[in-house]
């Protein structure tokens, strides 16, 4: 059995590991499309980082419990499962909350550019004559900017 600073140290080192792995996870997704590359880092996540509760007080990774009672048939298997389930049932809410903001705050400035009242769509005069002829140049894309396909 493992005295409490072996348990903490344990965790230290899968929680890093972890993290290490969703980097690595976060670098090959980043050339998908948006909503799948999203969904996979969320799948991810919550893989790594569900405990599940396998002593009075003790917990071990969801995935590596289910890993090893699926090898020897362990009696903990059942409620790492249903932790895994609860956590992804979670995650995937509060991703379809996360999106539904993200439209929402989309379609509120897109429709706060738009003008709003007649006034507002009236030509201005040219203050002088050289200014009518000349046209505004497009801006530069920035370097960070990207398009995504839409289906």
């Amino acid at each position: 059995m493992m005295n409490e600073q072996e348990y903490l140290l344990a965790w230290s080192v899968y929680i890093a590991a972890a993290l290490g792995l969703l980097l690595v996870c976060f670098r090959l997704t980043a050339w998908m499309w948006r909503p799948l590359r999203e969904l996979l880092r969320l799948g991810i996540c919550v893989l790594l980082f569900t405990p599940a509760l396998i002593e009075q007080g003790l917990l071990a990774p969801s995935l590596a419990v289910v890993a090893l009672d699926i090898l020897k048939m362990g009696e903990h298997s059942e409620s790492a499962l249903r932790n895994l389930q609860l956590s992804a049932v979670v995650a995937l809410a509060l991703y379809l909350l996360w999106v539904f903001l993200r439209l929402f705050w989309h379609n509120l400035l897109t429709t706060s550019a738009s003008p709003a009242s007649p006034r507002a769509s009236r030509p201005r005069k040219p203050s002088s004559p050289t200014l009518v002829d000349k046209k505004q140049p497009a801006l530069p894309a920035s370097r960070f900017s990207r398009i995504e396909p839409y289906l």
